[in-house]
């Protein structure tokens, strides 16, 4: 089949939407004052997991299992094995390093070993299954960017002494939301590339069907996800929230992908749905209870939505039930153990005083601090606010 190694490379590059979208998202979720730096952050981010993973990552993972040694499996996935999450969740108050080290620690340890707990395989007796990242990917990435926001504590007069939450919106909404649809757009040929190397060249008859069906599902839960997040936003205050709206759209792509291509057009449908109702809880929840500031909502987003399990509707040859208690384990392990690892990275850049910036370099924003310049120079201030707060 030699159409097989043409589509790869195109999966490959079509892939990058996924990243370009990232980089809208998170210019868009950041006030003005720290655009330009977030768009910085999120190609940077995906630059150290790229080299990281081809420089320690790979060999970690098992670099001989399966496709995870040949270019084709490296050019889909190393795109996505940093998904932005710990970007998302420390914009306005972190210094670079933070996300950058949050980055290779992703790319260089834990994706590589969560790829050892997973199986490609539909009929797997005891390892956990995810045919598209969805824990390995996107619920490493959550929780590596909860245990960064929690250590890097929340935006200056995020929230009040009475417990009450202050709403800081991101200063460009449209920017966000075509973000996020182009995400999902990458996100279509990266879970299809996970099936075309599942299948490989010796099975040309589930070449074409398998991606496709991957694709049907994505865009399936997706949609699903959008219009349920609007019932429940309608519902709970007569208004249609944007941010979680968005939640509902990106969390019903990340929840789907575990058994994307493998999945009934109902059951996508399904677990769009429920992806469309527990993400943007999970959003409100973390904010408004526990007091966990997420300007991207990136760890609902990819977290909780990463955690629904394909094992309720694709069984392994042991039968529903046991496939459904490896994948409650399955969470349990790549999801605990990744907040455990990275709870004590960022508690060490904290206690080593590298996790926030200089009080007047976070008023003033990143983009001044950071680059000295101005996402959008026209409207740059002509003296800087923060002068009362720099020594003299």
């Amino acid at each position: 089949m030699d159409y097989y190694w043409i589509v790869w490379p195109i999966l490959g590059v079509t892939t990058l939407t996924a990243r370009l979208g990232l980089i809208l998202y998170l210019s868009g979720a950041s006030r003005a004052k720290n655009a330009a730096s977030a768009a910085v952050r999120a190609l940077a981010d995906a630059c150290v997991a790229i080299l990281v993973f081809w420089a320690v990552g790979n060999t970690v993972a098992g670099g001989n299992w399966r496709s995870f040694g040949r270019a084709d499996f490296f050019m889909v996935t190393t795109v996505l094995i940093s998904t932005g999450a710990v970007v998302g969740a420390t914009l306005g108050r972190t210094r670079l390093c933070v996300p950058l080290i949050g980055s290779a620690l992703l790319a260089g340890l834990i994706v590589p070993i969560a790829l050892r707990f997973v199986s490609s395989e539909s009929h797997s007796r005891w390892l956990f299954l995810d045919l598209g990242g969805a824990s390995t990917l996107h619920l490493t990435g959550g929780m590596c960017a909860l245990a960064a926001a929690i250590m890097a504590g929340p935006r200056q007069s995020k929230y009040n002494q009475d417990g009450s939450a202050n709403f800081i919106p991101g200063h460009n909404i449209p920017l966000m939301v075509v973000g996020a649809f182009a995400m999902v757009l990458g996100f279509m040929p990266q879970i299809a590339g996970y099936a075309v190397g599942q299948i490989g060249p010796e099975s040309p008859a589930l070449f074409i069907p398998l991606p496709a069906s991957a694709m049907r599902d994505v865009l399936l839960a997706s949609a699903a996800g959008v219009l349920v997040s609007i019932l429940m936003s309608q519902r709970a205050t007569r208004r249609v929230d944007v941010h979680l709206v968005v939640a509902g759209f990106v969390g019903g792509a990340v929840a789907t992908s575990a058994g994307a291509g493998f999945l009934s057009p109902g059951a996508s449908v399904l677990i769009g749905a429920v992806a469309g109702l527990i993400v943007p809880k999970s959003m409100e929840w973390l904010d408004l209870k526990l007091h966990i500031d997420d300007p991207s909502g990136f760890v609902a987003m990819q977290g909780a939505a990463g955690m629904v399990a394909a094992g309720v509707f694709v069984t392994n040859s042991q039968g529903r039930l046991q496939q459904l208690l490896v994948q409650i384990a399955g969470i349990i392990i790549i999801g605990g153990g990744t907040f455990a690892v990275s709870w004590l990275v960022f508690w060490l850049l904290r206690a080593a005083k590298l996790m926030r910036p200089a009080e007047a370099d976070e008023f003033d924003g990143a983009d001044l601090a950071e680059h000295d310049l101005n996402a959008y120079p026209d409207f740059q201030q002509t003296t800087i606010k923060s002068y009362h707060l720099r020594e003299t």
